[in-house]
């Protein structure tokens, strides 16, 4: 191939040594198999993947930080395996999405993201319980149980308002 100044380029290799599978990290090659979990919502329109990351202390448990609008009635979410739109983790049933707050079961992964079901996330939920008036944005933790490595369920937690003051 052709550089910009004329020149031409070329790469060539040749086999140093050969390493079996078996013989790499296999901490790094366990890591490398597991599956990973990104949340998409309504908080920004469902634009954006956050990946639920390993909680500290709890090998079961992957959990991530968001923001939503204190004003709405509720929030929606997803999670995506492995980013991919094509592979949608959900509640079960409509009757379940609703279950959340202390621990609903998950279904999928499906398909369709936009035929599934979503969990939501109450106004009543984010506020403690109160119907009073909430800050523009609360943090609210995330967090997908799994067992042997697969999720098993979804909860959620109030943190407060998400921005000082507000």
């Amino acid at each position: 191939r052709r550089g910009g100044s004329g020149d031409v380029l070329s790469v060539s290799w040749h086999c140093v040594r050969k390493r079996e599978i078996s013989e790499l990290d296999p901490g790094r090659m366990s890591l490398a198999r597991q599956p990973r979990f990104f949340l998409i919502g309504s908080w920004d329109a469902y634009r954006s993947r956050r990946e639920l990351l390993r909680t500290p202390g709890d090998s079961e448990e992957l959990s991530a930080e968001v923001e939503v609008p204190g004003g709405e009635e509720e929030s929606t979410f997803q999670i995506l395996l492995n980013g991919s739109w094509s592979a949608v983790l959900h509640p079960p049933t409509s009757t379940q999405a609703h279950a959340s707050w202390e621990g609903g079961a998950v279904a999928g992964p499906s398909g369709d993201a936009l035929a599934a079901e979503m969990w939501r996330i109450r106004r009543s939920e984010v506020g403690g319980g109160s119907e009073a008036a909430l800050p523009a944005l609360v943090k609210i933790r995330l967090r997908l149980r799994q067992v042997d490595g697969w999720p098993e369920a979804v909860s959620w937690s109030h943190l407060g308002s998400a921005r000082p003051g507000a």
